[in-house]
């Protein structure tokens, strides 16, 4: 059996490159969800759910192994910043007794993840502040192909199904 080896006021920080997702039903195991974290393909940590309202054990090191737990209703937050940061780390600051998951690089301010530029434009769009159509291309926008016509095709005539092909 795996011992918790007590960490003497030391932060413990374990980076991670993978991860394995485990949601679970058992009535013998108090955890309904674990996120296995991987380095290498090598199991570096643990990150637990339990039932909201359970008790969460103190963030420790177990097997070699980062071991945090969370209430389960923290679960979306978390597999959101697994799902959409890089470079990640396991994080213990034994000396407070927190534990963390944490990006490894400072994000710039102002930086539009997917989510806020779909919340933005959704409200635009329920405000009437959008253009009825796009008049110019961005820089970066790929131009899109001159429609090809038939010979002897007036320009906006529709092709003749019979002759087209």
């Amino acid at each position: 059996m795996n011992q918790m080896v007590p960490i003497n006021q030391e932060p413990v920080s374990q980076d991670f490159d993978a991860y394995k997702v485990f949601y679970i039903t058992s009535m013998t195991k108090p955890f309904k969800a674990v996120i296995s974290c991987y380095l290498n393909e090598v199991e570096v940590g643990i990150i637990r759910f339990v039932a909201d309202g359970q008790k969460i054990t103190k963030p420790h090191v177990e097997g070699g192994k980062v071991t945090l737990d969370f209430p389960l209703s923290r679960f979306n937050d978390i597999h959101n910043i697994l799902l959409h940061e890089k470079p990640l780390f396991l994080y213990i600051n034994a000396f407070n007794e927190w534990g963390s998951v944490t990006t490894g690089a400072l994000e710039p301010t102002g930086e539009m993840e997917p989510t806020a530029f779909l919340h933005k434009f959704t409200l635009a769009m329920k405000e009437g502040k959008l253009p009825d159509r796009v008049s110019e291309q961005t820089p970066d926008s790929p131009s899109d192909p001159a429609p090809t016509k038939a010979p002897g095709q007036a320009a906006g005539q529709m092709p003749d199904p019979k002759t087209a092909g």
